[in-house]
């Protein structure tokens, strides 16, 4: 079995086929003699697998390697796979990625078992779900347990009888290239986004892969998986951790902070919010007072007219903070006679003019 490619053949000269839905379940002992199992999902995810180690003499060698497997119907495709490749040799594949949601994360569980973990939102490979992460991690494991401080993004996750994940690895460079930072915006084009930068012009353009992975994360640690580009909106504040695939040249991952209402995403418990908001107006410039504000953080203000009873926005501007106090001025033409709420996170304040 190759990396990337289709075709599997056996040993009687069968060929079955692999295509991106099928899951392979690889056995194999590491330098330390232990039976390690990886999972794989599609054929550009799994390694070569061979009876013959082609690094080494004699060339031909008696390395068996032993599959079982399930097909789709009656076709020749695989859906799901198992592989003792326990002393044969195998290269390295794409293993799943696991993103774990530094907002969603629990204070440390124990349970009746004496098991102590974390509990996270998270997404493995394409699947929105919840993670165990053993708060005693392994040796060389990076993931840092207990973390609601920051995203993490990592590689060959392990996982005990209890379902904890005990150990993981930095994503490999010669798989993916990582992007983080600020500013995420929409592009003209199906497969376009741009990244980073505080404008849409001054960011760096990517392609997406048609078959990108893309998710949003709210505030609490929330995800919602994104089907498609063009359901992105550009967002200065908005984080990102984006995983450029090699080979491709394209984003296969992204990973999208949201910011909301005035707290600093990724401060976990250390975010603060507002304590208070007042406006002013004068000669088209509303004069926004917030307080409690952190320097250095992004407060988005929005201003809305108040029209029977209901807020019609008018424009949202990005404030930052300075420390305790910051007053910004936002160009806005206001009527006369009118009502106008201006908001911040959880503040409000009715600006008559």
């Amino acid at each position: 079995m190759k990396n990337t490619r289709a075709a599997i053949t056996t040993k009687t000269g069968t060929t079955v086929y692999g295509n991106s839905e099928t899951v392979f379940v690889v056995a194999e002992s590491d330098a330390r003699g232990k039976t390690d199992y990886s999972v794989y999902k599609g054929i550009k995810n799994a390694p070569t697998i061979m009876s013959d180690d082609p690094t080494t003499s004699p060339a031909v060698e008696t390395k068996a390697v032993e599959m079982v497997y399930t097909t789709s119907g009656s076709s020749d495709v695989v859906t799901f796979a198992f592989i003792d490749a326990t002393g044969a040799y195998v290269t390295n594949g794409k293993r799943d990625v696991v993103f774990l949601a530094a907002e969603s994360a629990t204070k440390m569980i124990t349970d009746g078992d004496n098991n102590q973990y974390y509990l996270y939102n998270a997404v493995v490979d394409d699947e929105i779900t919840t993670v165990k992460v053993k708060a005693a991690q392994d040796a060389g494991s990076v993931v840092l347990a207990g973390n609601d401080t920051v995203n993490q993004v990592v590689t060959n996750a392990d996982y005990n009888n209890k379902g904890l994940l005990t150990s993981a690895d930095a994503i490999s460079t010669s798989d993916y290239t990582t992007l983080t930072g600020t500013g995420v915006w929409k592009l003209s084009g199906s497969y376009s986004i741009g990244l980073g930068g505080t404008t849409a012009s001054a960011s760096v353009r990517y392609t997406v892969a048609s078959d990108a992975k893309m998710y949003y994360i709210d505030t609490d640690g929330v995800i919602t998986k994104i089907d498609d580009v063009k359901n992105i909106s550009s967002d200065s504040t908005a984080t990102y951790i984006g995983l450029l695939d090699v080979t491709d040249g394209d984003i296969a991952y992204l990973f999208i902070q949201e910011v909301d209402n005035g707290k600093q995403e990724g401060a976990g418990s250390s975010g603060v919010v507002l304590s208070g908001i007042s406006a002013s107006y004068s000669s088209g410039t509303v004069t926004v007072t917030l307080t409690g504000t952190n320097a250095g953080q992004v407060y988005p203000v929005t201003i809305s007219l108040v029209n029977g009873g209901t807020l019609v926005k008018l424009t949202t501007a990005n404030v930052t903070g300075a420390a305790t106090t910051t007053t910004a001025t936002i160009s806005a033409a206001l009527s006369a006679g009118s009502t106008y709420m201006v908001t911040c996170g959880d503040q409000s304040f009715v600006l008559g003019v």
